[in-house]
């Protein structure tokens, strides 16, 4: 007969707490797949009796086994998304952007064009619009512009207004690195 130990006992807010905890989990990380089998095979425990410790449905327990098993058998690293159709790594991503990222802080206009024309310039071809942008959404660069204009505005007086004050029109910037 196998020792079990000694019983633990835990105060009512340490059973708060645990309760919080559980409620917290991130229920498509691989512990909790790794917990829900565990405690299936080593503690004999069905699923409904996970569901209700883990507070969750007994449909998700079952969504989360499966997943574990699908885990088991399949061959990519990271199954969700990717890099599919890409011409840089992400180094050289990195390293294309850093010239842009300078120029931006010091406060140059930094368009869709001048990117365009630096990638073209490196692929020896046409560039597509669309891959340039997606480029610059998953380096974390945001597209700085202004608010529309109301149409009761006066025409001369916002193009004046440009011309003097507002030079930095549709220009992108770097993430901020804090």
């Amino acid at each position: 007969m196998r020792n079990k130990g000694k019983v633990a006992v835990f105060s009512s807010e340490e059973m708060e707490r645990a309760s919080e905890y559980v409620s917290d989990l991130d229920l498509t990380s691989k512990g909790v797949g790794g917990l829900v089998v565990l405690l299936m095979k080593e503690l004999g425990l069905r699923g409904g009796r996970i569901a209700s410790l883990l507070r969750i449905s007994g449909s998700s327990v079952d969504r989360i086994v499966s997943r574990f098993r699908r885990q088991r058998l399949s061959v990519r690293a990271n199954p969700g998304g990717g890099r599919n159709h890409f011409r840089m790594t992400v180094e050289e991503e990195a390293e294309f952007l850093a010239s842009f990222s300078e120029r931006a802080q010091r406060g140059e206009l930094v368009t869709i064009d001048a990117f365009a024309e630096a990638l073209e310039a490196r692929f020896n071809g046409n560039v597509r619009r669309n891959y340039v942008y997606k480029l610059l959404r998953r380096n974390g660069w945001r597209k700085v512009s202004p608010d529309k204009a109301h149409p009761k505005n006066d025409a001369a007086k916002m193009d004046e207004f440009k011309k003097k004050h507002f030079r930095a029109r549709y220009c992108w910037v770097p993430p901020s690195r804090t």
